[in-house]
């Protein structure tokens, strides 16, 4: 019998989100910009089947980073983004959807440049996010920002599942990259008052 959180059972509900990932400059030995990866999950991001779509690279080459894993072993997460959660209309609801579009499997979404997503279920929509390509490509990029980076991949993730009525984003996609910029200057606050707590309670110890 399959685990509720297995994609061969279905789940009815996708929670979607957005790990933040603590970065090193190591030849400069600085903090470098956090690296993104959109996860997703039935229950909880912290699972150790998380699914996860991103991209890794510099310098305009880039590769997928598709897996599926505990999302604390990709690096030195700092959090994750709750952006929302995807409902399937019900049991069967990825039969009906793809019975309904059997004879237009093909057709193209004209604002994403892919075919429709068949479904909301945590299967279809897993599915749909592994035909992204890597790169900037012909694809409409709807980031909003300069460059092609991991930020922008899953921008553009998120504004397609918008596109297909899967997910409401929180913002435009071309605010995303500011707002998410927000939430990670709170948690490196967070973070730098836990360890200024920490240290406290090491110092006072020493005494």
């Amino acid at each position: 019998m399959s685990s509720p959180s297995s994609p061969a059972s279905s789940p009815q509900i996708t929670k979607v989100g957005i790990a933040i990932y603590h970065q090193i400059d190591e030849r400069r030995n600085r903090p470098r910009g956090p690296h993104w990866a959109l996860v997703l999950h039935p229950t909880s991001f912290s699972a150790p089947d998380v699914r996860v779509f991103h991209i890794r690279g510099r310098s305009g080459v880039w590769s997928l980073g598709h897996e599926v894993c505990e999302i604390s072993t990709l690096g030195a997460l700092m959090g994750v983004l709750g952006v929302g959660e995807i409902r399937a209309v019900g049991p069967g609801a990825d039969a009906a959807t793809s019975a309904e579009n059997d004879s237009s499997l093909e057709n193209t979404n004209e604002a994403t440049g892919l075919p429709h997503l068949q479904g909301y279920t945590f299967q279809t929509i897993c599915e749909y996010l592994s035909h992204l390509p890597p790169t900037r490509s012909t694809l409409p990029d709807p980031s909003g920002l300069f460059v092609w980076t991991c930020e922008a991949y899953v921008i553009r993730a998120l504004a397609f599942l918008e596109v297909e009525g899967a997910l409401e984003m929180p913002c435009r996609p071309e605010e995303m990259y500011e707002y998410t910029k927000g939430i990670i200057l709170k948690l490196r606050t967070e973070k730098r008052r836990m360890d200024a707590e920490r240290d406290g309670r090491g110092a006072g110890a020493q005494k």
